[in-house]
């Protein structure tokens, strides 16, 4: 692990700067040095290829490229600079289905280090949520940029281990996902009309199970949901007149604009960094589960946990596509 760490940090220091290169074959030629430079990744010379066509006599041609023991292509990678205005997702799911053999990983390389796996040969791959590991080249210290190091290193790199780990990594992913997006369907439903339907029921329900009724009783269940909905009504005035008197002030700072931030976000990583008035900065990570919009993205905000624990001490909140909240 130790190795690792060392790696990855290292790795974090050459391209936090070369990816800010003038040229992107300035970046392309500092990632190739970290793949095949025995201090870093690696991988022989011979295993690694530049400017690879991705079919046989094609112009089109991968960044890079990884080979297996027989020399066939085994992983695509897509480079791009830190200011480009493609994140080469796209581009990379098309290398992976045209290349010969068809693909299932890939990586893309521009602020942040990408690894995909796609059993549909990258035509399944839209977004940076696609990804099964995503690590910010801004962080010396992501846990999952040390993954990707002991993943990838050549010296213990095995395939099986690589698409196992991917495999559920993705499956975790897609979990947790479907668990969000069914709790924001329930909410929905929750809040509306029917949700008043379907309180009212449950209340009865619970009331003639433990004989709090009787039968034809049942106008009782509407006046307890009135009290129940006058009560939560006169909690949540209360609450809203407690958070006005408290008065939290603090400003909102979107890197480089709301609009372009929201419309970044919609396939990259970005960053909340929640500026304290002691000086210090949390910085959390932010990858969109979909439907985030200029009028949404704000309340998205204030709804985070550590929003909601430290908002009396909060004295800036800034959004940004990096972790350096320095850099604009």
């Amino acid at each position: 692990m130790n190795t690792y760490n060392k790696i990855w940090k290292n790795i974090s220091r050459q391209l936090k700067y070369a990816k800010n290169s003038p040229q992107e074959t300035d970046y392309q030629s500092a990632i190739y040095e970290i793949i095949t430079d025995s201090d870093y990744l690696g991988w022989p010379s011979d295993r690694v290829k530049r400017e690879y066509p991705v079919q046989m006599g094609s112009i089109k041609k991968s960044d890079i490229v990884l080979l297996d023991s027989d020399l066939s292509p085994l992983i695509a990678i897509e480079v791009k600079l830190s200011n480009s205005a493609s994140n080469g997702i796209e581009q990379l799911g098309s290398y992976m289905d045209r290349c010969e053999p068809r693909l299932v990983f890939g990586i893309t390389i521009k602020d942040s280090f990408n690894l995909f796996y796609d059993e549909n040969t990258g035509r399944s791959i839209h977004s940076i949520k696609d990804a099964a590991i995503t690590a910010s080249i801004d962080n010396p210290s992501d846990i999952d940029g040390i993954k990707l190091v002991e993943l990838l290193y050549f010296q213990n790199f095995d395939v099986d281990i690589l698409k196992a780990f991917c495999g559920e990594r993705l499956t975790a992913l897609h979990k947790k996902s479907e668990r969000e997006r069914r709790i924001c369907e329930v909410s929905n439903i929750l809040s509306g009309d029917s949700g008043n339907v379907l309180m009212r029921k449950a209340i009865q329900l619970y009331l003639k199970e433990n004989n709090f009724i009787d039968e034809g009783e049942e106008d009782i269940v509407d006046e307890i949901t009135e009290n129940l909905y006058l009560t939560n009504f006169k909690k949540q005035l209360e609450s809203k007149n407690n958070e006005t008197t408290r008065s939290y002030k603090f400003t909102y700072k979107f890197i480089p604009s709301i609009e372009d931030f929201v419309e970044y976000l919609k396939s990259n990583i970005c960053y909340r960094h929640y500026v304290l008035s002691d000086g210090r900065i949390e910085t959390q990570k932010w990858a969109s589960s979909g439907g985030i919009t200029v009028q949404t993205v704000k309340p998205n905000i204030t709804g985070t946990p550590f929003y909601r624990k430290n908002k009396t001490n909060i004295v800036e909140i800034i959004l940004s596509p990096y972790e350096d909240p320095n850099r604009e």
